[in-house]
C-alpha cells in the first residue's frame, strides 16, 4: 500500500504504511533498493529529515551501486539546503555532480545550482 500511495505522491498516507511496514518487519524494507528509497523520499517529502537520511545512509551502505543510491547524493544536498546551509549544499550539488559524471550517467538530469542570492534548488529527474 506504501508503494502505491507513495507513486500516487500521497506522501503522508504513504508514510502511515511505510511506518508499520517498518514496525512489522524491519529486516525485509532493507532487502529492496527500490522500496529504500521510496520510503526515504517519502520521510523527505513528510519533512522528517532524521529518518530519511537514516534510511539513505542504509541505501547507500547496502546498496552503493544500485541506480537509486546515485540519487541520494543529491538528496543530501537538499537536506543541507533545507536546513539552510547554502553553501553546503552547493558544494554537496558540486560533489554529487561529478561523482555522477565518473560514473557515466550522462543520461541523468542532475542538480543545477544557482547562487545569485537565491537558494539552491534541485532539478530534473532521473
Amino acid at each position: 500500500m506504501a508503494q502505491a500511495y507513495y507513486q500516487l505522491e500521497r506522501y503522508i498516507t504513504a508514510r502511515e504504511f511505510f511506518d508499520i511496514a517498518r514496525n512489522v518487519d524491519k529486516e525485509y524494507v532493507k532487502d529492496d533498493p527500490t522500496l529504500l528509497f521510496h520510503m526515504g523520499e517519502t520521510y523527505y517529502e513528510n519533512a522528517d529529515y532524521v529518518t530519511a537520511r537514516e534510511i539513505f545512509r542504509l541505501l547507500l551502505q547496502k546498496y552503493p551501486k544500485a541506480d537509486f543510491s546515485k540519487l541520494v547524493a543529491l538528496r543530501l544536498g537538499d537536506f543541507l539546503r533545507d536546513e539552510g546551509k547554502e553553501d553546503e549544499a552547493i558544494q554537496a550539488y558540486k560533489n554529487s555532480n561529478q561523482q555522477l559524471q565518473k560514473r557515466n550517467c550522462s543520461t541523468w538530469k542532475i542538480a543545477n545550482c544557482e547562487h545569485s542570492g537565491k537558494t539552491p534548488i534541485y532539478r530534473g529527474t532521473p
